[in-house]
């Protein structure tokens, strides 16, 4: 059984709370003590271009997503982690939008272990 398994066992729909969702970030940090950070971001766009105008997310853990590059574009590794990490983050989408909205970005960051801090911001993609 995967992290990600565990965490959609563990935190099933509903109810959407948001302490639901941080305990969730936190033992998925604990799992892997190479995990320093991770970022989310949400957002929605406001125009429609030609694609559907849908929630979408980015994870960012220790600053780089699932194929390895990092937020400037560039790819940061030749490895990335393991997947089940980015899906285990996903399988508490459904908090996060039904807490936040369509846009947003949470940071968790590792301090001195076990203890993480977390900072919150509505997200605006211009920036």
């Amino acid at each position: 059984m995967t992290i990600a398994d565990i965490i959609a066992a563990k935190y099933p729909k509903p109810p959407i709370d948001i302490e639901l969702h941080h305990a969730a970030i936190r033992e998925i940090m604990e799992s892997d003590p190479t995990i320093t950070s991770i970022v989310i971001k949400g957002h929605t766009p406001s125009f429609n271009d030609g694609d559907p105008c849908t929630h979408r997310e980015e994870v960012l853990i220790n600053g780089v997503d699932e194929y390895g590059y990092a937020e400037d574009g560039n790819r940061k590794s030749s490895t990335t982690l393991n997947a089940y990490l980015y899906r285990a983050i996903e399988a508490v989408e459904w908090i996060r939008v039904g807490h936040y909205g369509t846009d947003f970005k949470l940071t968790y960051d590792r301090q001195p272990a076990p203890t993480l801090d977390f900072k919150h911001k509505r997200y605006n993609p211009e920036w």
